[in-house]
């Protein structure tokens, strides 16, 4: 069964805000002098910026596109199969294309990342089906919220209102249900004081602890639906592109700067040359 791992990351922002100043009035000053004939003259005389040609606009730079076709499995074979319905890698597929293009050099490795997202995401949809939430009073009020934005006009209805259902459900099943107190936020503060400045204080970061605290509780409601089903992995192909992943990585530094090299290295290194002696 693969298991996936749950990191805490507390994100710090701190925001500078800078009232204008309001300027009423100026104190009065020596009235305006004329200039002269010569002063008039440097002041029509052209900008030299004008005089330079026009900078010809910069080439976007291509964006590589990326196959992530399986070459050896078919795009109806069975990754997961969740309390009786299957995904298959098609669906992988339909995921991958959904993401911005920008984005799929890095997309390509986290495949096995996509499936887990496919079974959770079914699975948080059934359960707000099951709760009826689309009969709430959260979801009429997101689904009106959300119809106009600019991120949904070309989204099918089905997947705008599986999408809400899924808001409703993290809403009123966790976010609502959320018992915070100051104990548990300042905990939190103290466990990554060592993070913050040393000038941030508690008050001005309680609304990102409690951000933080309710995305947590919203992964261990999600990790529930996960454990109370029926998942069937197909483990061999998330092994696989678990190891693309780690092969796809960039070397690790050392805290020294000087790069880590894996134990066997030597093994791996050809036999030095033998130069004729002179």
């Amino acid at each position: 069964m693969f298991c996936k791992k749950k990191v805490l990351a507390v994100y710090v922002i701190v925001v500078a805000c800078f009232l204008p100043i309001l300027l009423t009035g100026c104190p009065e000053g020596p009235e305006p002098v004329e200039p002269d004939a010569a002063q008039l003259e440097i002041n029509d005389a052209p900008d030299p910026a004008d005089m330079l040609p026009p900078e010809e606009p910069m080439d976007e730079p291509e964006i590589e596109e990326v196959d992530i076709e399986d070459p050896d499995r078919a795009p109806d074979t069975v990754l997961a199969t969740v309390d009786g319905v299957d995904f298959v890698l098609q669906d992988i597929y339909d995921e991958f294309d959904a993401i911005p293009v920008q984005y799929h050099q890095q997309a390509r490795y986290e495949q096995h990342r996509i499936l887990e997202n496919i079974i959770q995401q079914h699975l948080m949809i059934e359960k707000a089906r099951e709760k009826e939430m689309d009969g709430t009073d959260t979801y009429s009020e997101m689904m009106e919220q959300f119809a106009d934005s600019p991120a949904v006009e070309d989204m099918d209805e089905e997947t705008f209102r599986e999408i809400v259902l899924m808001e409703t459900l993290l809403q009123d099943e966790v976010v609502a249900k959320a018992d915070i107190s100051d104990e548990d936020l300042r905990e939190l503060f103290e466990q990554y004081r060592q993070m913050m400045p040393e000038e941030i204080t508690f008050e001005q970061i309680k609304p990102q602890l409690e951000q933080t605290l309710i995305q947590e509780y919203v992964e261990d409601y999600i990790q529930g639906l996960m454990d109370a089903a029926d998942i069937e992995r197909d483990e061999e192909w998330i092994e696989e592109k678990e190891e693309e992943a780690l092969e796809a990585r960039p070397p690790m530094m050392m805290p020294e700067g000087e790069m880590t090299v894996p134990e066997d290295a030597h093994e791996q290194m050809p036999e030095p040359e033998e130069f004729p002696e002179e």
